[in-house]
């Protein structure tokens, strides 16, 4: 198993992206959980593996 130290992940910074400053995370999670269907359902599994 890969360690995460160790691990090759896209990172912004290795992809060469930036977030915009002006982003709406809250208007982009509430339009990904949307188009994804049942956002309460999604939501709870996300909480209860935190």
């Amino acid at each position: 198993m890969a360690s995460i130290t160790k691990a090759s992940l896209p990172t912004l910074d290795r992809l060469q992206a930036s977030v915009p400053a002006d982003l709406d995370a809250q208007k982009v999670a509430a339009e990904w959980f949307t188009a994804l269907g049942d956002a309460p359902g999604i939501l709870t599994l996300l909480l209860d593996s935190a």
